[in-house]
């Protein structure tokens, strides 16, 4: 340093180069770990979207530590067991078993979320109770969506060339699960909604989905207030 107490342009110009250096390491750092953060978040994502939908696993989502729910829970499971596939809609996924599995899964977890409305409805007045039918439900509705994706995939597919898919409206006409809301979870929304336990409202937030209440609402005259 000079006698006069002033910095030397040389150590003027080594400061700033090592100032420069710390922002770019820092700028760096932040970098990495904003990337290691969003990366985690699509892994998370992607995780989500290739784990096959399963309203069965819902229990697993609020704890499962409740007695009532529990013993719900294992009704439901053996009455779900026993749904299974029409004669017809077996023969018009015969020949991709991969759809046939799907098919019956959706079957069953249809019959298993029907089966948790109907299942003692007023523990709906407690929330980890709602909350499981909510996971479930949207459990069901992904699944769901998974499968219509399959049939997608299958209809362009080197399958197709072999054995030409059904067209939608076909599915369609013989009732395949994949293709509607299952008729009794509608009646077990509008149970729901009526007697007051759940409104069907509730339910909007699975309309992106593919959820359609249409008119499952009860009137405000016959809704009553079953929770107080």
């Amino acid at each position: 340093m000079p006698s006069g107490g002033r910095l030397s342009p040389l150590v003027k110009q080594l400061g700033g180069i090592a100032l420069g250096v710390a922002v770019a390491c820092a700028l760096a750092a932040a970098h990495m770990n904003s990337m290691k953060q969003a990366g985690k978040s699509l892994d998370q994502a992607f995780v989500e979207r290739a784990v096959p939908g399963n309203p069965e696993a819902a229990i697993e989502q609020v704890g499962g530590g409740d007695a009532l729910l529990k013993n719900v829970h294992r009704v439901c499971i053996a009455r779900a067991a026993r749904a299974d596939l029409t004669e017809l809609q077996r023969i018009a996924t015969d020949p991709v078993s991969i759809l046939q599995t799907g098919e019956r899964r959706l079957a069953r977890a249809a019959a298993y979320v029907a089966c948790l409305m109907n299942e003692q409805p007023q523990r709906f007045c407690q929330k980890p109770q709602q909350q499981h039918l909510f996971e479930a439900m949207r459990q069901y509705l992904k699944l769901a969506t998974q499968i219509q994706v399959e049939w997608k995939l299958q209809a362009v597919g080197p399958a197709a060339m072999v054995t030409p898919p059904w067209r939608p409206e076909q599915l369609a006409a013989i009732d395949m699960p994949s293709t509607r809301l299952d008729p009794q979870i509608v009646e077990g929304l509008v149970a729901l909604d009526a007697s007051g336990y759940l409104p069907a409202s509730e339910f909007a937030r699975f309309d992106g989905l593919g959820l359609s209440l249409g008119g499952s609402q009860a009137s405000a005259q016959t809704r009553k207030a079953a929770c107080g």
